[in-house]
């Protein structure tokens, strides 16, 4: 498995969601299983475990998941996540999240494009809920410990360790799932849970992405959002 995301950089096309919201954000549920429409063996590695393009295989993943619940599951192949990522990083040097949102909202990967992002507060408390329930998941970016790799190996959840684990670099996963205890994030081709407290610890950077794949032929979100006039204000951005 190989780690590839860079340090956070500031975008000026990052949006903000409580500069955009306040708290006018709708309350989540206590818990959320979006994963459930993908096949637990859809996922695939996408590349990740020869070159650093795990922000590509984060967009992918995203875009399977919504496309899963308001429509056809778009599959996508590890060749092209590696033509993307060979593209943006030909010298497999890793990605900064921020710039790798800009290409998908400018140019697209293979035509599939996003309508912006926005970050947000993830200290505020259920504000990372909030933003996965509305939007259907969270981009994640994280300072990964060498322990959560042996954690991973070993299929036990990601959970913060005793003394001080060295950081072995930036990973970059998507959030679909939450409940009491913490979330559930797809990496590295599986389902994997974290705590919130592991979450809190190591997460440096999280996005709600905007996009078209989230709402169905009538304009109706999975959580049942409309495209009200939010929406089309964010459309013009």
């Amino acid at each position: 498995m190989k780690l590839g995301k860079l340090p956070p950089r500031m975008h000026a096309k990052t949006l903000s969601i409580e500069k955009y919201l306040g708290d006018a954000l709708p309350v989540a549920p206590s818990k959320v299983y979006w994963s459930y429409k993908v096949p637990a063996d859809a996922w695939g590695m996408l590349g990740n475990d020869v070159k650093g393009d795990c922000v590509v295989a984060m967009a992918m993943h995203m875009d399977m998941n919504w496309t899963a619940h308001t429509g056809k599951m778009r599959q996508w192949t590890t060749e092209q996540a590696v033509e993307i990522y060979d593209r943006l990083s030909p010298n497999d040097e890793g990605l900064v999240m921020t710039d790798f949102l800009n290409f998908w909202q400018t140019e697209g990967m293979f035509g599939n494009k996003i309508l912006g992002w926005a970050s947000f507060n993830y200290a505020v408390p259920n504000r990372f809920n909030q933003v996965d329930w509305l939007f259907g998941s969270v981009a994640c970016g994280v300072q990964f410990p060498r322990s959560a790799m042996n954690q991973f190996e070993a299929g036990q959840t990601w959970t913060v360790v005793q003394g001080r684990s060295p950081i072995d670099g930036g990973h970059a996963v998507p959030a679909f799932n939450f409940g009491a205890l913490g979330d559930k994030v797809v990496t590295w081709a599986k389902l994997h849970a974290m705590v919130n407290a592991w979450r809190d610890t190591y997460l440096d950077e999280a996005y709600a992405v905007i996009s078209e794949s989230w709402f169905d032929t009538v304009d109706v979100a999975p959580n049942h959002l409309q495209k009200d006039a939010l929406w089309a204000d964010l459309k013009k951005l």
